[in-house]
């Protein structure tokens, strides 16, 4: 049985994908609920995520490709690139399987987890995840040196 905050940070999120006319998968025994979108590039699947143990909503994104092991050390260069000036969020990666997905978390420990919190999360998950992965996936894919990739960053 979730915790009463556990219950009100996930009901703030299903209320505010409700009100604002997603369609989504949710898990209420797990705390989880999955929705997607359609972007000019590639797709983007979004989690939510309530981590009870930890009194925490965490939000992530999984880039729908992995990059090959000759590129590697060049996605680990650029994630460093990316997230160097974020505020919210970072791109987290696994060298070791060329996974790279963005997160963000928010406490709701002692605090009330809101819609709107809950749409920010969204909104930057969304938009950074738009933002980056054609970049990513041209890096994968040798479309783009990671110096192509560093002067975008820096332009």
């Amino acid at each position: 049985m979730a915790s009463t905050q556990a219950n009100l940070a996930y009901a703030a999120i299903t209320a505010m994908l409700d009100n604002d006319g997603y369609r989504y998968s949710s898990n209420y025994d797990g705390l989880r609920i999955e929705l997607g979108f359609e972007t000019d590039d590639l797709d983007v699947k979004i989690t939510f995520i309530i981590d009870e143990d930890r009194e925490l909503v965490r939000v992530f994104s999984f880039l729908p490709f992995k990059f090959p092991e000759d590129k590697r050390i060049e996605a680990a260069v650029a994630v460093c690139a990316a997230n160097h000036g974020m505020v919210n969020g970072s791109f987290d990666y696994d060298i070791s399987d060329g996974d790279l997905l963005f997160s963000a978390v928010n406490s709701y420990k002692d605090a009330c987890f809101s819609m709107d919190i809950a749409r920010y999360m969204l909104g930057i998950t969304l938009s950074t995840v738009d933002k980056y992965n054609d970049r990513f996936y041209a890096l994968a894919k040798g479309f783009i040196s990671i110096s192509d990739f560093i002067n975008k960053e820096n332009s």
